[in-house]
């Protein structure tokens, strides 16, 4: 049965700094993968009982195409506490629920971690951490991010989700049902600093909105010679590698 573990930052609702300390200073000294549910987990309801249809009524995941997963299987994957190593784990992203699952052992019950920014998580060699983020409408938002490139002065991100779309029924024996879908989405965001990421849209104007004028004219000339393209992920990711920031 999946459900969904708050373990180790149940600080985010009081506390925070205090028990932030106190997992930093006394979990991290026990043996690595030692996982204290008495005092670090809590369970809540499954996450399929979250999808319902646009009159509240409960869809069954067997009633919709594709996966909210883009692997399905698990995989071995590690979770950071800060900046240490806390457990290795089988694990796999729910991209629906914007949550990384794992088995404490084979043949285990499967278990949602929590979201945090404490929470550091590394799957397949790719990082993921749990940040503030301004969307595409520039509101303030939150979820998982995988770091693309970092050079010290600037960061890229990556956030792809799946998204539930509703089915339609067939209006006339004419047409046919729509069926129920899980959808990609995949967005960029590039972080200054110290400031929250920021959605990447798909235009070059829109580039001076991060980096200074400096930095604007070594984008813009590398961008011209190979021919860049921000809403492809290798080019994104050659740019940054490639810069001398």
């Amino acid at each position: 049965m999946k459900k969904n573990i708050l373990f180790g930052i149940l600080g985010l609702f009081s506390g925070f700094s205090l028990l932030g300390q106190q997992l930093l200073t006394t979990n991290l000294q026990s043996t690595r993968g030692d996982w204290d549910k008495s005092r670090f987990v809590s369970l809540v309801n499954e996450i399929d009982k979250a999808i319902r249809d646009g009159k509240g009524n409960k869809v069954e995941l067997s009633d919709v195409e594709g996966s909210m997963y883009d692997v399905r299987e698990f995989r071995n994957g590690q979770v950071y506490l800060g900046n240490e190593l806390h457990s290795n784990f089988p694990m796999r992203y729910n991209a629906y629920s914007d949550e990384f699952e794992v088995k404490e052992d084979v043949g285990d019950e499967i278990l949602g971690l929590a979201r945090s920014n404490y929470l550091t998580f590394v799957l397949d060699g790719a990082q993921f951490v749990y940040l503030d983020y301004l969307d595409k409408d520039g509101e303030l938002a939150q979820g998982h991010l995988q770091v693309l490139a970092n050079n010290g002065k600037y960061r890229l991100y990556k956030r792809k989700v799946k998204l539930f779309k509703e089915g339609k029924k067939a209006e006339t024996s004419f047409h046919k049902d729509v069926p129920h879908k899980f959808i990609d989405s995949e967005s960029f965001y590039i972080q200054v600093g110290d400031k929250y990421p920021m959605y990447l849209k798909n235009s070059k104007k829109v580039l001076k909105e991060f980096f200074d004028e400096k930095d604007m004219d070594k984008v813009k000339s590398y961008i011209k010679k190979n021919g860049t393209k921000l809403n492809d992920e290798n080019d994104l990711v050659r740019l940054f590698n490639n810069l001398q920031l």
